[in-house]
């Protein structure tokens, strides 16, 4: 029977389906899985897409997986090797009836182009309304063109993939926005408006340190003009760790008030506005990612174990106790060391 080419309006089922299949893959795949991401159209809330789950799993050592290929045959995952793709592995899981597809799995090694490429387009097209908008146009315009040839379809998409992916590098890179801070000094006083993210692993926090200053701080920066809170601390994030996480919700708003200490901002009063997001992290995830600072220090993110936060130096100086509290709601704190 001829598979149909068809669109189907955003469902939350997708999400369902995705979180199913990814108990039975992390089951099935074991100590090899370093994480698994839903990817493709029907991870982006509101595309239409083909009824079809995307899933990413990024592993250890790519080779181990075609040992793994009976086990997933026997859970309904059809083993396809490579399948175009080189170091990729791909597999199929079909309907009942053996024609429609449900789900496909892409596993890569860590670190391959291509996989972060796939994170790199869904997390540009959920940030980008015009992204969407385009590739939404072109998928609908494909489905219309090229009846049910899922060959042409893909053929029609890849102009506008391809055109996109050159976008989303420029936005995580160095971002489409005037870069900006929305932040001034005057006189004795320099004001910020930042975003960060709070990303635990394993009773582990990830933080920023850099080769200048004996402190830790949270990883973000500054919200560049024209930019969203949300959207900054994506790209924030990327810039300095290489990886695109998975968002979570917003957890935390809070104004800093301090005395500068650092080089030029000695004696001045700062206020900070930052809003703090919590950034999901699927599997146990070592990061080999340095940048450097706006002023030209080395840059570098370590994990650092939740209980282990009192001997060191950690900025926010909420975040220990924000770490222990268990908050599900959003919080507003107020931090003010010049009264």
């Amino acid at each position: 029977m001829e598979r149909k080419l068809e669109l189907k309006e955003y469902t939350n089922e997708w999400i369902e389906r995705f979180l199913k299949a990814r108990k039975e893959i992390k089951n099935i795949l074991g100590a090899e899985v370093i994480e698994i991401h839903h990817i493709g159209s029907t991870s982006i809330p509101n595309m239409s897409a083909k009824d079809i789950v995307d899933i990413l799993v990024l592993v250890k050592d790519i080779i181990k997986i075609d040992t793994f290929n009976d086990d997933m045959n026997l859970n309904g995952y059809n083993a396809k090797g490579e399948n175009g793709i080189q170091a990729r592995r791909y597999f199929q899981k079909l309907s009942d009836d053996g024609v429609k597809h449900r789900i496909h799995v892409h596993v890569y090694q860590i670190g391959n182009k291509k996989a972060y490429e796939e994170l790199k387009f869904r997390d540009y097209l959920r940030l980008n309304n015009s992204a969407f908008s385009r590739y939404l146009n072109a998928k609908k315009e494909g489905i219309q063109l090229c009846k049910n040839s899922i060959e042409e379809y893909q053929k029609y998409k890849a102009k506008i993939i391809r055109k996109l992916l050159e976008e989303a590098d420029v936005y995580f890179n160095d971002s489409i926005k005037a870069e900006v801070d929305c932040s001034f000094s005057k006189e004795k006083t320099w004001f910020r408006y930042r975003a960060a993210a709070i990303i635990v692993d394993d009773s582990k926090v990830l933080l920023a340190k850099n080769s200048r200053d004996n402190y830790y701080y949270s990883v973000g920066g500054a919200v560049h003009s024209g930019e969203t809170s949300y959207e900054a601390v994506i790209r924030e994030v990327y810039e300095e760790t290489g990886v695109v996480f998975d968002m979570d919700r917003l957890a935390v708003i809070h104004e800093n008030i301090f005395w500068g200490k650092d080089p030029g901002f000695e004696g001045k009063i700062c206020h900070e506005i930052c809003f703090y997001y919590t950034m999901k992290v699927q599997n146990s995830l070592e990061i080999a990612h340095s940048s450097t600072t706006s002023c030209g220090y080395d840059e570098w993110v370590e994990w650092v174990a939740i209980d282990k936060l009192e001997q060191v130096i950690a900025y926010p100086v909420f975040l220990k106790d924000y770490l222990k509290s268990n908050q599900e709601e959003v919080i507003h704190i107020v931090t003010n060391r010049i009264e």
